[in-house]
This record gives structure tokens, C-alpha cells and sequence, in this order.
């Protein structure tokens, strides 16, 4: 869903939240299938980041270091390309987390990245957190 918020013909979306999200689908789908190069661009959100004309929505990352290399692959990179793209980026990351850490990892860490997650959405909309 984040690949279709930040195409520049996107609904108005005040900020996007993604925890441990695969924000680049190369490495799932089959290079050998036909349609593989439209199938990893239409749902990469690290692709809508190389349009220029892409809506720079406000983007809060969450990584859980204890999770899958390929999730956290995708991630590192989708970052990495925001920074090189002057996108507004944020990453919160969770070394000690695993996949699905805000249920499973009830620590200091994982409730302080919670926080500050209501705080990042309500700054964006607008309302006290």
C-alpha cells in the first residue's frame, strides 16, 4: 500500500508509518516472469521514491534488527534512497526486536518506538498525542 501513497497521482496522505515493512519487492518476485520489472515497481515504495514528482509524504520507518535480512534489506535501502533523495525519512530501529516486536517485545525500547509513533502521526495530523 505505501508504493501506492507515494505515487505523485496519490489520495492526500498527511504521513505513512511502515514497521518492519518490505519496501522492496525485487527480491520477491520472479525476475523471470514477464511482467517482474512493472510488478516490482508498482509495489516497491523505494521505487516511487526515484519520481521526482512523487508526493513526499512524511515517512516513519520502524526496523526490528532480529527480523528477516530481506525485510531488513528492503528497509535499510528504502532509507538509504530517502536520505540520497531528500525525502522526510525517519527510522526508529529496534536491534534487539523481532518481527512484530510492539506485541512480543514488551521492553522499555519497544513501548518508547510506540510512543513515539502516536507522536509522529499526531504531529502530522495535527492533534495533541
Amino acid at each position: 500500500m505505501a508504493a501506492v501513497v507515494l505515487k505523485r497521482d496519490a489520495p492526500p496522505v498527511r504521513c505513512l508509518v511502515a514497521y518492519y515493512s518490505i519496501l522492496n519487492a525485487s527480491g520477491l518476485i520472479d525476475p523471470k516472469s514477464p511482467d517482474s520489472s512493472r510488478l516490482v515497481a508498482q509495489y516497491s515504495p523505494v521505487h516511487a521514491l526515484l519520481d521526482s514528482e512523487g508526493t513526499k509524504v512524511p515517512t516513519l520507518v520502524v526496523r526490528a534488527g532480529k527480523d528477516s535480512d530481506a525485510i531488513n534489506r528492503s528497509i535499510d535501502g528504502f532509507v538509504q534512497m530517502g536520505k540520497q533523495n531528500n525525502f522526510p525519512v525517519r527510522l526508529f530501529d529496534y536491534p534487539e526486536g523481532n518481527h512484530g516486536f510492539d506485541g512480543v517485545n514488551d521492553t522499555d525500547k519497544s513501548r518508547a518506538i510506540i510512543a513515539e509513533t502516536f507522536r509522529f502521526v499526531a504531529q502530522h495530523l495535527g492533534v495533541e498525542p
